[in-house]
């Protein structure tokens, strides 16, 4: 549900429009389970369905997308330094460890210092 939402937020930052088989591509999963998901953050409030089956934010789900994002962001960026890898393999990486890390160990970026032994 969490790929669902930060993915809507990261889609509507490109200026694109989130549609479902958008989302479902960018989530690797099928259309069925992004409408599964997105009728549940809809049930909470935090997107609705637009016109053309496109997904808005809401004014509650927005702050909720945005942490989502930069927290992915923060790792994906601590990832990279730490281990010399490429962007894009590690925000796939810090997109599979968030799901395993609780909001208390994933603080700023600033504030994370990683240092070589």
């Amino acid at each position: 549900m969490e790929d669902v939402l930060c993915t809507i937020y990261t889609i509507e930052l490109s200026n694109n429009i989130p549609r479902n088989s958008a989302i479902a591509s960018a989530c690797n999963m099928r259309r069925n389970m992004v409408t599964h998901w997105g009728t549940k953050l809809g049930a909470l409030g935090l997107i609705q369905l637009g016109k053309y089956a496109y997904y808005m934010l809401t004014e509650e789900g927005l702050p909720v997308a945005k942490r989502l994002y930069e927290r992915r962001m923060a790792l994906a960026t601590e990832l990279q330094k730490a281990f010399g890898i490429s962007w894009e393999f590690a925000f796939k990486q810090a997109d599979a460890w968030e799901h395993d890390l609780c909001d208390n160990l994933l603080v700023p970026a600033e504030r994370i210092e990683l240092h070589a032994h």
